[in-house]
């Protein structure tokens, strides 16, 4: 052998510790006590350093109680006793090390399918952190994007509109003066009088046109990205305060304007770009359309979708506004699971 990881006995520590010095959560410091042969003799050893990967410890070894960190069970046993909800993952970091982690319950109330560590669930408004946020640090980051900037300095196409003069600092802290959110819009457009599906704009089969999957059975006409897109460049704003400035309102439709500007700036699709410069290389499983990638049985189901889809929405986003936008969306969007988020938001804590 090359190299040789001495634990010395099969315990609970050693199978700890080993992974994470093969994977860098920890460094090797360890050096032989006794000399085994002429190669391998007292004094040996071969440091590693640690990568500032997120590792495991014992919560008191980063002054935690395990006592307190106990609670969490009957909390989730109280929630999933109330029906608000079937099950789901907990996990708790400090100093960059996992504490507690934990999944509980199933995916829908007919317990059928357990909950595990790796179950994906949507993870809705959590993307526009983890997803449209993070491109544009990067963006920020290597001065292609100035934040002070207006909008329509990287979109000559938004000038004359009400969106156009529009600081990007401003859309980021919810005070651009956008409404909330614009589904009850597109609404009045996809559905007809009596509130079903418009059969021009949607499909139960998947062709070169209806290709956006909204649920199992129902497809969505490409034009649609279009439309959600010309209906948040045409939507009003709030009114001003009486100092002549907007309040801040937390606004889903901010978020289609960043993901446009930075696909702008990027010449490429948000979603790919995350996943080669940040999802693939931390090794998370955070994805969009999770379906292309992954078994539908381990993503857990959001609810009964009974307007728009009329189904059960399992591995298609639940928001229905980014559903027409084609399942990638600056508001919503990903997949992922708690182990996932942790390694991201430590990146994150670390600087990127």
């Amino acid at each position: 052998f090359s190299h040789v990881i001495m634990p010395y006995e099969d315990v609970e520590v050693a199978e700890k510790v080993v992974p994470q010095i093969i994977f860098g959560t920890l460094p090797a410091l360890g050096h032989l006590p006794v000399s085994v042969s002429e190669h391998w003799q007292a004094g040996r050893g071969l440091g590693t350093t640690r990568l500032q990967r997120l590792g495991y410890t014992y919560p008191e070894a980063v002054g935690m109680n395990s006592n307190r960190l106990q609670d969490i069970d009957a909390i989730v046993e109280e929630a999933i006793e109330a029906a608000a909800t079937p099950g789901c993952q907990v996990l708790v970091a400090r100093k960059g090390k996992v504490i507690f982690e934990k999944s509980y319950g199933y995916h829908t109330y007919e317990q059928q399918q357990p909950v595990t560590l790796d179950t994906l669930y949507d993870i809705a408004s959590i993307t526009k952190a983890v997803g449209t946020l993070q491109v544009v640090m990067h963006l920020v980051g290597t001065e292609v994007l100035h934040v002070s900037k207006r909008r329509s300095y990287y979109m000559p196409d938004l000038r004359g509109t009400n969106k156009g003069r529009m600081q990007i600092h401003k859309i980021l802290a919810h005070q651009a003066g956008l409404v909330p959110y614009l589904y009850g819009d597109l609404k009045k457009v996809i559905l007809d009088e009596e509130g079903r599906v418009k059969e021009q704009l949607f499909s139960e089969d998947f062709s070169a046109t209806y290709h956006y999957q909204l649920a199992e059975h129902l497809y969505g006409a490409d034009w649609l990205k279009d439309l959600v897109w010309d209906t948040c460049v045409a939507s009003s704003l709030r009114r001003r305060d009486w100092l002549g400035r907007y309040n801040h309102q937390y606004s889903c439709v901010g978020s289609y304007i960043l993901h446009r500007l930075v696909e702008r700036l990027l010449q490429q699709p948000m979603d790919q770009f995350l996943e080669t410069h940040f999802y693939a290389p931390l090794g998370v499983a955070t994805t969009y359309c999770p379906l292309q990638k992954f078994a539908k049985h381990t993503i857990a189901p959001t609810e009964e979708d009974t307007s728009l889809r009329g189904a059960v929405i399992q591995g298609t986003v639940h928001d229905p506004m980014a559903a027409l936008y084609g399942g990638i969306a600056g508001n919503a969007g990903l997949f992922s699971n708690a182990h996932s988020l942790a390694v991201l938001l430590q990146m994150n804590l670390q600087d990127g």
